[in-house]
């Protein structure tokens, strides 16, 4: 079976579960190792999440399925924080260059959602630095796509940066048109 992997935090989680019924329809699947509430940090080599995934693409290597992508979506956690904010391209770029090494998957599409809108319940001060990271990063890696996700509103604004079902489905639509129609969704 192919799979599509599925990294970052709640949204990239929720995202991912409707991937899964998406990509169920033509025979392929997802292996969802998002974390709520996760930071970019937490993604670095070594650390219990990027382990955990590594763990779910070896095994599902081991039982003979083909990983098809990664579709990563993550950065409201560091939007609070100006130096959280600066480091996360850096620490963007290098999860993803040191798990395409690690799995021996040089080539592995990697799509990755940038952050939506700014929601109003918290101070992020931040957030439009992320935001820019974002779209330097798609500028200057272009073996990493990004989808833009900021026109699409969230279920309740004042409560997150969440969507609801329509959201999720809109975000899930981009990434995999992204994978498998070729184009960067914007």
């Amino acid at each position: 079976m192919k799979l599509l992997l599925i990294t970052g935090q709640s949204n990239a989680k929720q995202t991912g579960m409707v991937l899964e019924g998406m990509l169920d329809k033509e025979g392929m699947g997802v292996l969802n190792c998002a974390v709520g509430g996760s930071e970019v940090i937490e993604w670095q080599k070594g650390t219990p999440n990027y382990m955990a995934a590594l763990k779910a693409v070896y095994d599902s290597q081991d039982a003979g399925h083909e990983i098809l992508g990664m579709f990563h979506m993550q950065g409201e956690a560091e939007s609070g924080n100006i130096l959280k904010a600066a480091k996360w391209k850096l620490l963007t770029v290098k999860f993803f260059r040191q798990f395409r090494v690690q799995t021996g998957l040089a080539d592995l599409p990697i799509v990755f959602a940038q952050i939506g809108p700014k929601p109003t319940d918290l101070l992020r001060p931040c957030w439009g630095i992320v935001q820019n990271k974002q779209a330097a990063m798609n500028a200057e890696w272009p073996q990493f796509r990004m989808i833009v996700t900021s026109d699409i509103k969230p279920y309740e604004p004042a409560r997150g940066p969440h969507w609801g079902k329509p959201g999720y489905h809109e975000i899930a639509r981009r990434a995999y048109n992204t994978f498998f129609g070729g184009t960067n969704e914007q």
